[in-house]
């Protein structure tokens, strides 16, 4: 059974975690969201759950800096900003898994948006120049 952090503040949908399941195989998903604003600093969380059971068993005492929360999973799926990506990848022992949405234009002229697969990030580059 693969092991899948799943660092979002929405639950991971049917479809997201169905073509996980096709893609790994057997998975336990343990969800948790917060503020992650530098890998190398305490995790500060808000409602960690891990699986169905909402079991608190990540979260105990003193928050591990988030380099170290990796770490203990097969591959991390997250929704989170490139720079903190860029900040984590080192620290994986599996990949960094993203879901990839497409745009829906809905009759009332609001976005919607549906999953569309996973993606794997193999490497953040951020490349700056002077204007």
């Amino acid at each position: 059974m693969k092991k899948i952090l799943w660092f979002s503040r929405h639950s991971m949908s049917a479809d997201q975690k169905a073509a996980l399941e096709t893609a790994l195989g057997e998975i336990e998903v343990t969800q948790i969201n917060g503020t992650a604003a530098n890998v190398h600093v305490p995790f500060e969380s808000t409602s960690p759950e891990v699986g169905e059971t909402q079991a608190d068993v990540i979260i105990t005492g003193t928050q591990p800096a988030l380099k170290e929360l990796v770490k203990g999973f097969d591959e991390v799926a997250a929704v989170l900003p490139i720079g903190i990506i860029q900040q984590i990848l080192p620290f994986l022992n599996g990949r960094m898994l993203q879901a990839r949405n497409k745009r829906i234009l809905l009759e009332d002229g609001k976005v919607a948006f549906a999953f569309d697969g996973w993606e794997v990030v193999k490497e953040v580059k951020i490349i700056i120049e002077d204007l």
